[in-house]
């Protein structure tokens, strides 16, 4: 309020009070006249009427001027909403602020969305052609033609000065329009939410409204077969132009490339099977998020049990998955495979004190008629030879272990072992008290399911050179005898 306004209304409260003084010497001088000696005996007969009537007359009066003092005029309007967002008063706004629809009222949410705004762009409500300037254009028009229509030609502005007749003067607040929402998707059959509340998409384009103005969060979704895809966005209403928000709503999905080196793998998202195999060849597989929420890997079904990948995560920046089923990956399997190279370990240790293979019922039969051959050639060139012995540990590492189909549609599973025994051959020129020595075998160890037996045999054992951080991987499986 300007400074002459403000002296103005002091003159005019200091003008009253003088005429009232003046009205009570009156009154007195007249109560004092001989002819009002017949009304006051009338007052005094009517003293408590007289008394109600002239306490109302003075409250009218009173408040009547009260009111005039208090009126808010259109430079008072735009100087409380000023103060209101500098002080962030957000009681204040909320009567200030009144909405053109009835139906509408400006909340607390609203006011305090108005000053958070405000804070973060500045320009925008203060500057040479802010809403606050804005406001100040529209009160240099003839105040009587200041309404909802005569608003500032800012493209987004939601307020103007907004009169209020009254019966004997009007007054002013800051007047709100409303505006909508556009939203258009990327992609078709995405639902979308503003605030929570749904609205209707068709042909991939929606408007909702009227809103006040706010910030107000757009939700869209959409459910694919192996995930369902969400994304949020937050729209600022004070900025749209023509009071119309348009956002669109990208839903981030693509397709990754798979493949598996064994043929007919299926492949499995989050634990549910998708109905697709993959083998060799690369091919795309999709919509995927790549959130990280998605976890990929592959499942082969055979008569003795299930093979399956580890599961990864599908991220950015990864766009191919080998979905190859490894034989550790399933619980069914990783048990008798530990069992069957821990057995091998110590019924070589047998086989190896008797020179027979007898103690072996962890090998195939191939592999059985190698090992009796070279028995066979120790008693004939070795025969003077004691062998001595004990296994003390295996170190199998599960994530290098594969598996392969063969053309006979046989499943040969390739392991990578480490074997510890401590062990010597006394020959004939040792004492015979000589300590065993530390001996580590680093071998592939190849592992086929018996038909005939149902179960899984050795078939054969390949070293492995330059193997040092092969079983240095945390996820090794160590087996202490």
């Amino acid at each position: 309020m300007s400074e002459e306004k403000k002296q103005d209304k002091r003159s005019r409260l200091q003008r009253f009070l003088e005429w009232l003084e003046r009205a009570a010497n009156r009154m007195r001088k007249m109560w004092q006249h001989p002819f009002t000696k017949q009304m006051k005996n009338w007052i005094s007969q009517h003293k408590k009427a007289v008394l109600t009537t002239t306490t109302i007359i003075l409250t009218i009066f009173i408040g009547l001027y009260t009111i005039s003092i208090l009126k808010v005029d259109s430079d008072e309007a735009i100087t409380q909403f000023t103060q209101a967002l500098e002080q962030e008063d957000v009681s204040g706004l909320q009567k200030l602020i009144e909405p053109d629809q009835a139906r509408f009222k400006f909340n607390q949410k609203q006011a305090k969305d108005l000053i958070k705004f405000s804070q973060q762009d500045e320009d925008f409500f203060y500057g040479s052609d802010g809403i606050l300037a804005l406001l100040r254009k529209e009160q240099g028009l003839d105040e009587k033609s200041v309404t909802a229509d005569a608003v500032s030609k800012h493209p987004s502005s939601f307020f103007y000065l907004k009169k209020k007749e009254g019966f004997l003067w009007d007054t002013y607040c800051i007047g709100v329009k409303t505006g909508y929402i556009e939203v258009t998707t990327n992609l078709p059959g995405v639902q979308v939410w503003i605030n929570h509340q749904p609205v209707k998409i068709v042909r991939n384009k929606g408007k909702s409204g009227p809103f006040l103005p706010g910030i107000y969060q757009i939700k869209g979704s959409k459910k694919f077969p192996y995930t369902t895809v969400t994304t949020e966005r937050e729209v600022n209403l004070f900025q749209a132009e023509n009071r119309i928000a348009k956002e669109t709503l990208a839903l981030s999905i693509g397709t990754i490339r798979v493949y598996s080196g064994m043929p007919d793998t299926e492949i499995v998202i989050n634990g549910k099977k998708t109905g697709q195999t993959v083998g060799n060849t690369i091919v795309d597989f999709g919509p995927v998020t790549d959130d990280g929420s998605l976890r990929i890997d592959g499942e082969r079904s055979f008569p003795w049990g299930v093979l399956k990948s580890t599961p990864i995560p599908i991220k950015p920046n990864v766009w191919k998955f080998d979905l190859t089923p490894n034989p550790f990956s399933s619980p069914e399997l990783k048990k008798p495979m530990l069992d069957l190279i821990n057995r091998y370990a110590k019924e070589r240790v047998k086989a190896k004190l008797t020179s027979s293979t007898k103690p072996y019922t962890s090998i195939h039969s191939k592999l059985k008629e190698k090992y009796e051959g070279e028995f066979r050639d120790q008693k004939q060139f070795q025969s003077g030879d004691r062998y001595q012995g004990v296994a003390v540990k295996t170190i199998v590492n599960p994530l290098k272990a594969t598996a392969t189909i063969e053309n006979d549609g046989q499943v040969k599973v390739k392991i990578p072992v480490q074997f510890h025994f401590r062990e010597r051959v006394y020959g004939n020129f040792d004492h015979g008290d000589e300590p065993l020595e530390d001996v580590v075998e680093d071998a592939y160890v190849w592992v086929v399911y018996d038909e005939q037996s149902k179960e899984w045999l050795i078939t054969d054992l390949n070293s492995i050179l330059f193997s040092d951080d092969l079983f240095r991987d945390s996820h090794n499986l160590i087996t202490n005898f």
